[in-house]
């Protein structure tokens, strides 16, 4: 909106939602866009007050300094997903090794930004394996060559849902100055059984259904639930059922409760 508001000349609107699908702050306190301007700009455009919809607690956050300004809506408006990977092989936890894996785009701030968090969270080690789908080019350049125990492959090389299969712990770790806003790809490890590991901050965000840490956290973290398959399998079952709550349904709610007629 705050760039783009002459494209609807053609639109009217009753009522207006403006979705807040990422931070309006980074970690550092820098600006992610102008909610102020986009408020302006949405009510010059349609003639009505957007209220505005974070898509989590973590973006609801973000917009605190600008809340006497802007409408904010109640509950939080999450994404939802009509497919998610389904769950995988039962896992054996304490049997082998345990595999940590993530996916992700190749950015920047989706990496931690030093040696030492990088290999405390993907470890080069005997005791753990570690998998990857996105590449590691950020982690390379950091490390100056990748570990050897690490097994990469490029974005787009194989399909999550095929690559979720192999992994136990989903774990992600990143850039310290990044926020994530919501995860769709925490949502499809979570989908698929795996005990996914986050920031402390996400907690908000996901609950129970992920356990939480620092980098240097992570190892103890994977040892502990992979020691102990009823913890294991405990936490894995509270990501798919979180994961239930998004479906299409979730969202045909919130069109209803905004009087639009819906199937």
């Amino acid at each position: 909106m705050a760039t783009a508001a002459s494209r609807f000349p053609q639109i009217q609107a009753e009522q207006v939602v403006m979705v807040a699908n990422h931070p309006a702050v980074d970690a550092a306190g820098h600006a992610e866009y102008d909610v102020a301007l986009a408020d302006a700009r949405a009510r010059a455009a349609f003639g009505a007050a957007p209220v505005w919809a974070p898509i989590s607690s973590v973006v609801r956050e973000s917009l605190a300094q600008d809340a006497e300004s802007i409408v904010l809506r109640a509950e939080d408006w999450p994404n939802i997903f009509g497919r998610l990977p389904a769950a995988g092989p039962a896992r054996s936890p304490g049997d082998g090794v345990p595999v940590i894996g993530r996916h992700s785009r190749p950015q920047r701030e989706k990496w931690p930004d030093t040696r030492e968090d990088l290999l405390a969270a993907y470890p080069d080690a005997d005791d753990v394996r570690v998998e990857i789908l996105g590449g590691a080019e950020i982690p390379q350049t950091i490390l100056g060559e990748l570990p050897a125990r690490w097994n990469v492959l490029p974005f787009g090389e194989e399909e999550p849902s095929e690559f979720l299969r192999r992994v136990d712990f989903w774990v992600f770790m990143h850039h310290p100055s990044w926020r994530e806003a919501f995860g769709r790809a925490a949502m499809e490890a979570l989908a698929a059984g795996c005990v996914v590991v986050l920031p402390p901050y996400l907690e908000t965000v996901y609950g129970d259904a992920a356990l939480y840490a620092t980098p240097h956290e992570v190892r103890g973290i994977v040892q502990e639930c992979w020691d102990s398959p009823e913890m294991f399998r405990r936490q894995a079952q509270a990501g798919r059922d979180y994961v239930a709550r998004y479906g299409p349904q979730a969202h045909l709610r919130r069109l209803t409760e905004l009087g639009v007629v819906t199937p």
